[in-house]
């Protein structure tokens, strides 16, 4: 796996279902489309941005390994490899100027994960953050920060935001393991961090202060995704062992939210777009799994297709646009869906 990290369930996810993008926004009407990465077997895909290019992460039919794409709205579908990349690539996030994050595995005399950014017209800049031997990006901005954690041989995940110039900063370093997951365009990003075995959530201001929290009677907390407000979403696990959703306000008020029929493994957003718009996945009492968007409003919107079986969310862009997997009744299946409203 190129994620090392147990806790970051949206790669999990893509790996049980094929390709599925769409918008789920109310009284939307809805455009069918599917794809599939070349020469792959299973396509999974983690972000889309503005202008509705899609990035990801491909298993190659010829080699078995992990491959990044990207799909342009006119159909166009690249795989690429980081140039030293031997054991396989993964595209974690886009931003609206076409740069893409990720991380990629290389052995020599041991296995090593290092991150890159891949620039519009497809030239990379590889990077390993400090030289620790894991570096994993999870998300990357318009000013082309990057976020996401880094790891020693014998020391635990540290949380790192990275500027376009290559400086980097590691914070929450006396944590027992930080992981920084979401950046907005000002620079606040969230994440969370372990302090005797349980997850707590943070928000990193501009500044560089760091907010700690968690939602009422939590064990866990979990955050995945901050917007340009300030706004956080995520899941947390309750005294019952649940999992819920959560939308963290700007001013520290947190609201949290089941979808409807949500049972077995609970709620899971994932997202949250400039509107409040926040998507996700739950899981049924049969251990199915459901997509939702939550609006601004506290409205949450069921989105399935008829006849498969499971259907999960991974991403949403600013101008809330969906994009996941899904799976019917003969297996595995890669294909995307875009909702347009009229």
């Amino acid at each position: 796996m190129l994620y090392r990290n147990r806790h970051l369930k949206r790669i999990a996810l893509g790996m049980l279902f094929g390709a599925v993008a769409f918008s789920a926004e109310a009284g939307a009407s809805k455009a069918w489309l599917s794809f599939d990465a070349p020469d792959s077997w299973l396509t999974s895909p983690h972000s889309i941005n503005v202008h509705n290019v899609i990035v990801g992460q491909c298993q190659s039919s010829i080699n078995f390994l992990a491959r990044g794409f990207l799909r342009t709205p006119d159909g166009t579908i690249t795989a690429f490899d980081a140039p030293d990349a031997n054991q396989g690539t993964t595209a974690a996030d886009i931003n609206d100027a076409g740069d893409i994050t990720g991380s990629f595995v290389f052995f020599t005399d041991l296995q090593y994960t290092q991150g890159y950014v891949r620039h519009p017209d497809g030239t990379f800049e590889e990077f390993a953050v400090n030289g620790f031997r894991w570096t994993v990006p999870a998300a990357i901005n318009d000013r082309g920060t990057v976020v996401g954690y880094v790891q020693g041989n014998r020391t635990a995940p540290v949380a790192f935001l990275r500027e376009s110039d290559g400086t980097a900063v590691l914070f929450l370093r006396n944590s027992d393991g930080s992981y920084a997951r979401s950046i907005n365009r000002a620079g606040a990003i969230t994440g969370y961090y372990y302090r005797d075995g349980l997850m707590h959530g943070f928000v990193r201001g501009t500044g560089g202060k760091i907010t700690t929290f968690d939602p009422p009677d939590s064990v866990n907390t979990q955050p995945a995704s901050i917007n340009d407000k300030g706004e956080i979403t995520g899941l947390y696990t309750g005294t019952d062992y649940f999992n819920r959703g959560f939308v963290r306000e700007p001013d520290g008020t947190i609201i949290t939210f089941d979808a409807p029929g949500a049972a077995s493994q609970g709620t899971m957003p994932v997202a949250i777009d400039p509107n409040g718009n926040i998507a996700g996945t739950f899981y049924d009492s049969a251990n199915n799994y459901h997509g939702f968007v939550r609006d601004s409003a506290g409205v949450i919107h069921t989105i399935d297709e008829p006849g498969q079986i499971s259907t999960a969310i991974t991403a949403i862009s600013r101008i809330g646009k969906v994009i996941g997997n899904d799976l019917d009744g003969h297996g595995v299946r890669a294909i995307a869906r875009i909702w347009q409203r009229h």
